[in-house]
C-alpha cells in the first residue's frame, strides 16, 4: 500500500460522505454531487487527536510498531475499516483517537460501480 482508501460519496463541492460522517475536501469539477468516489490520503498526512469527539472521524489503535524515526500505527475504523498511520507520536494498543485529514491532502478518484 502506498496510501489509504476510503469509499464514500460526494456531497456537494466541499464535503464528502464517509464512514457516518462528512469531511472536507475540495471536490474536482469533473466529479458530480452524489457519486461514489474513493478518498486516498496518505499514510503520514493522518492527524491523530487524544479525543476522538475533536476528530472529523475516529478509530481504536489496533497495531503498532516503532520503524527507527516513527511509528506506523494501524486504526481500526467503524465498519471493519482500517486506516494506516506513520506519525512521530506514541500511542498504545485500545487507544481511541480522533481522526483529522486535512482538505488539502485528500485526493478524491471516481469510484468504478
Amino acid at each position: 500500500r502506498l496510501f489509504n482508501s476510503l469509499k464514500g460519496q460526494v456531497v456537494d463541492r466541499n464535503h464528502v460522505k464517509v464512514l457516518n460522517s462528512e469531511i472536507e475536501c475540495t471536490v474536482p469539477d469533473s466529479i458530480e454531487t452524489g457519486a461514489s468516489v474513493e478518498i486516498q490520503f496518505p499514510f503520514d498526512k493522518v492527524e491523530l487527536m487524544d479525543y476522538q469527539e475533536d476528530g472529523d472521524l475516529e478509530g481504536c489503535v489496533k497495531y503498532f510498531l516503532y520503524k527507527g524515526n516513527h511509528y506506523h500505527l494501524i486504526i481500526k475504523m467503524s465498519h471493519d475499516t482500517y486506516i494506516y498511520v506513520d506519525t512521530q507520536d506514541s500511542y498504545d494498543r485500545g487507544d481511541l483517537l480522533g481522526i483529522h485529514i486535512a482538505p488539502e491532502n485528500i485526493k478524491l478518484v471516481q469510484a468504478n460501480e
